[in-house]
């Protein structure tokens, strides 16, 4: 397993939950249908980390937490282990979502900023182009505004089950939403002061 998809409230009937992420494919690299059966994508802000916090039961702090990792830009790219039509369910509380891994069929990754501390994601930009044209272009738009909160929380949680290992991601949910694209479009996520992200569907 080579992270965690961490989910807590920011609405009031949203469970929390810790989804496994199972692909993780380098920056560039085009999504193939053993590995998704969706066209559907969104730019996320993730962190990875560069050493064990193992199970322990005194609290990480957020210094312990913040120093032990390292923010990546990348993207999620849905699938699902049912029927493509399941995808219909998008979006519902129906417990087969949950199952099917949140829809999630993994992320494609670019590289890391061991400086992320000194970005502002409050005010971020986000631009999401399909061969050139934008489509997506957000500013702070984080659903729990600063995407590390959820990583504090998440290895804290984490700490009382296996802990987090080094080299894990740990997804922060999306600034911008689902985007859908076609077979053979240049995706490219271009996140201001912080990196690129690229990729493409190959199906």
């Amino acid at each position: 397993m080579q992270g965690y998809k961490c989910y807590f409230p920011f609405k009031a009937t949203q469970p929390n939950l810790f989804a496994p992420i199972f692909n993780v494919l380098p920056n560039g690299t085009p999504i193939t249908p053993d590995v998704a059966n969706l066209h559907l994508i969104e730019p996320e802000i993730l962190f990875r980390a560069e050493r064990d916090l193992p199970p322990r039961e005194e609290p990480y702090s957020y210094e312990e937490v913040a120093s032990a990792v390292v923010a990546v830009p990348a993207f999620e790219y849905l699938a699902t282990r049912f029927s493509a039509d399941f995808a219909s369910l998008l979006g519902q509380k129906d417990p087969q979502i949950y199952a099917d891994n949140t829809l999630s069929g993994g992320f494609v990754v670019g590289d890391a900023d061991p400086n992320w501390r000194a970005l502002d994601f409050l005010k971020m930009r986000i631009v999401t182009t399909f061969d050139g044209k934008i489509v997506s272009d957000e500013t702070g738009g984080h659903p729990v505004k600063d995407p590390f909160i959820l990583i504090f929380v998440g290895v804290n949680l984490l700490r009382s089950l296996q802990g987090v290992k080094k080299g894990q991601l740990l997804a922060t949910l999306s600034p911008t939403g689902l985007l859908t694209a076609e077979k053979g479009v240049e995706i490219v996520a271009e996140f201001e002061g912080f990196g690129r992200v690229e990729t493409s569907y190959a199906f």
